[in-house]
């Protein structure tokens, strides 16, 4: 049977509710034979649903990366690439997700998703402590792209501890630097992590380069930490504690603006005292 008559057949019994998988999968496959690139997408495609509809998702997965890997060009190919990645994250296997999200990237480096997999593959590499793989997803991410902010401000926190063991001037200017550049297109929203991690990280290189006064005053613009992430409270508070050599005056701002500013009753606000006034070193709770 030609396989534009296979298609037409095998499409006419999906239609019909028809519930020999079998033979309509028969047909599927002689017309994924065909040279002709329109049957050839069309049955791949179809080839992949019914292989969906059967729980077999691994056979899914490869017909569909068949598909966009021998005709990236084609139309088809931007909806099959969506589908390989999001079975390709059900499974819940990092490997399976970054092996499967590196071959859709090479195949479609222009898919409309791409910076959004590359933070989700960022994201799983941190999670296994892989920092070189996650900098290199962030890395990938280009400037115009709405996802450049995200990895931008990952790619400093990665470099901050280390700025900060060192005090190294240098690289403290490099980072506050990149900060700066991208602050415009930061959201001043302080329920969005991008605002808060930024923030965080640039107090802690103000506080680094002795520029205590400077993250002081950042850090008591966070004076209503309800309204922040919950994820990032603890942090914010702890990072609000200048570094040894800051002046005790600035210990005490900083931690009664977290502690008693905006946060609607006292008990409640008493636990982010507390741990502002643990994070000081020692012989600045003695004023």
């Amino acid at each position: 049977l030609p396989p534009l008559s296979a298609l037409g057949r095998a499409t006419r019994l999906s239609g019909e509710g028809a519930t020999n998988a079998a033979r309509i999968r028969v047909l599927l496959e002689t017309a994924a034979g065909s040279p002709i690139r329109d049957i050839r997408a069309e049955a791949l495609l179809e080839l992949a649903m019914i292989a969906i509809r059967g729980g077999d998702t691994a056979t899914a997965k490869a017909t569909l990366l068949d598909l966009i890997e021998t005709m990236p060009r084609h139309p088809k190919s931007r909806q099959a690439g969506e589908i390989a990645v999001r079975l390709a994250e059900a499974t819940g296997n990092d490997d399976v997700l970054l092996e499967s999200t590196r071959r859709v990237l090479d195949a479609l480096p222009d898919h409309p998703d791409r910076d959004q997999w590359l933070l989700e593959r960022a994201r799983r590499a941190v999670a296994r402590d892989d920092t070189d793989a996650a900098r290199g997803a962030w890395e990938a991410i280009p400037e115009p792209s709405p996802e450049f902010i995200e990895a931008e401000i990952a790619l400093v926190e990665l470099d901050v501890p280390a700025a900060v063991r060192t005090r190294d001037r240098r690289t403290i200017d490099r980072l506050l630097s990149r900060l700066d550049a991208i602050a415009p297109r930061v959201p001043e929203d302080r329920a969005t992590l991008p605002f808060v991690d930024a923030s965080i990280a640039r107090m802690k290189l103000l506080a680094a380069a002795d520029r205590s006064s400077e993250a002081g005053r950042l850090a008591a613009t966070f004076t209503d930490l309800d309204q922040l992430p919950e994820s990032r409270r603890v942090m914010v508070v702890e990072v609000a504690a200048p570094g040894p050599r800051a002046p005790v005056r600035g210990y005490m701002y900083t931690c009664f603006s977290l502690g008693f500013l905006g946060l609607g009753f006292f008990w409640h606000s008493w636990g982010y005292l507390v741990r502002g006034f643990q994070a000081m070193p020692s012989n600045a709770k003695h004023f």
